[in-house]
């Protein structure tokens, strides 16, 4: 590779591996150290034996837990859109009426604060301990026609309501969300084809494909200068249920370019709650690592050289690989 095609390369993947200032955020078990200046704690939420419970075990109890600190999503200087991922592992059960149930728990993404309205009774929150405006992940234990909710077992994706735009019941692949078991998530948005992946398992090994899978452009929910907050939030409702997060990670990679939506979404009053952890990024002294990714860089047509003309001879034999056309380049670090 010639010395012009090689600093070319090292320029596109210093951008790609450290554009939109990425984050880590990592809580393999709750402590007081770790917690303390990272995550607020509201409503009935509480920290006991490295574990958080959301509720506590009382009849309409409420509790979120919410990352003190903005994330950004979305970049406005470049009109990027981030990718994230996060995990986390949580119990729903009721030892003292099996056959009573509540809300079950929601992991979300709001413009809004909680921790800046302590109150989970408050306008600013719904029937989860939502904030008004969301993007959430139901893992939901109670049938409520309210919501057309399918049973009192499922998963839902939704924004801005606490009516799905989808909904799957996990039943079908073994697993009942009150059964009182640790429960792994996995929730993947990539920004590049617009999906939300969630997956779920009774073990800690990822399963192959997703129990849900929306396609959704989430760009617009993420613009603004403030960033976004991430947490957790569960309801009781009548029923003396249990929510419990015994682990949780979140990070970002990447960024895209938005892409222009079609047709506005409406969005209507509703809530979300928060649990968060330790914050790492790119620019401080922690590293991290960076998973792989395929993201694509689309180039003016009025450059004065062609994808081709830059780039060509496209295996170095160093496990960089490129493939190329007349506007686009795609990188894929092995």
């Amino acid at each position: 590779m010639n010395p012009f095609k090689s600093t070319l390369f090292t320029l596109f993947t210093t951008f790609i591996l450290t554009a939109g200032n990425n984050i880590q955020l990592d809580f393999p078990y709750f402590t007081t150290t770790n917690t303390a200046t990272n995550i607020t704690f509201i409503g009935d939420s509480s920290l006991r034996n490295r574990v958080v419970s959301l509720t506590k075990s009382t009849t309409f109890s409420t509790g979120s837990i919410i990352y003190n600190k903005p994330i950004s999503l979305f970049d406005i200087s470049t009109n990027t859109t981030s990718s994230f991922s996060t995990t986390f592992s949580f119990s729903i059960t009721n030892p003292n009426n099996p056959t009573s149930f509540g809300d079950g728990i929601a992991f979300f993404i709001s413009p809004n604060n909680l921790s800046s309205s302590p109150s989970s009774s408050s306008s600013t929150t719904t029937t989860f301990g939502l904030p008004t405006n969301f993007v959430a992940v139901e893992f939901d234990t109670r049938f409520d026609p309210r919501f057309n909710d399918p049973n009192e077992n499922h998963i839902g994706f939704n924004i801005d309501t606490l009516d799905s735009m989808k909904t799957v019941d996990p039943i079908y692949n073994g697993i009942d969300l009150k059964s009182g078991n640790t429960i792994t998530s996995w929730i993947d948005y990539k920004t590049d084809v617009n999906s939300l992946s969630v997956f779920l398992s009774y073990s800690p090994i990822k399963p192959r494909d997703p129990i849900l899978f929306v396609n959704v452009d989430l760009s617009e929910y993420f613009r603004g200068n403030n960033g976004v907050y991430v947490g957790f939030s569960a309801s009781a409702e009548k029923s003396t249920e249990l929510h419990q997060i015994e682990s949780w990670s979140f990070y970002t990679v990447g960024f895209e370019p938005a892409r222009p939506r079609l047709r506005s979404h409406n969005v209507s009053d509703n809530s979300v709650s928060v649990n968060t952890g330790n914050e790492i990024l790119n620019n401080e002294a922690v590293p991290f690592t960076v998973p792989k990714v395929k993201p694509c860089l689309t180039f003016s047509s009025d450059l004065p050289l062609t994808i081709d003309e830059i780039v060509s001879d496209v295996d170095d034999g160093e496990g960089e690989e490129f493939n190329t056309s007349q506007s686009m380049c795609e990188i894929k670090i092995e």
